[in-house]
């Protein structure tokens, strides 16, 4: 069986805007979460449904290894 990780990552947040790419500690608020993903060995596989080109953009350079869900 696989284990596949989906992180939902909305562009327009509600209450604080663009928060998945806000710095915090130097590092992209999303990338916390990725990275504990990626790093689990309990996971297979880390997928993000995002609709922002931001993000996306971003997941590409920075976690080539995250798969993008549109």
């Amino acid at each position: 069986m696989r284990n596949i990780v989906l992180l939902p990552l909305r562009g327009g947040s509600k209450g604080i805007k663009n928060k998945n790419l806000k710095l915090f500690n130097g590092k992209a608020l999303c990338s916390y979460v990725i990275e504990s993903s990626l790093n689990c060995e309990h996971i297979d596989e880390t997928w993000v449904s995002t609709e922002d080109k931001n993000i996306k953009d971003f997941i590409k350079k920075n976690h080539p290894k995250v798969k993008l869900f549109d």
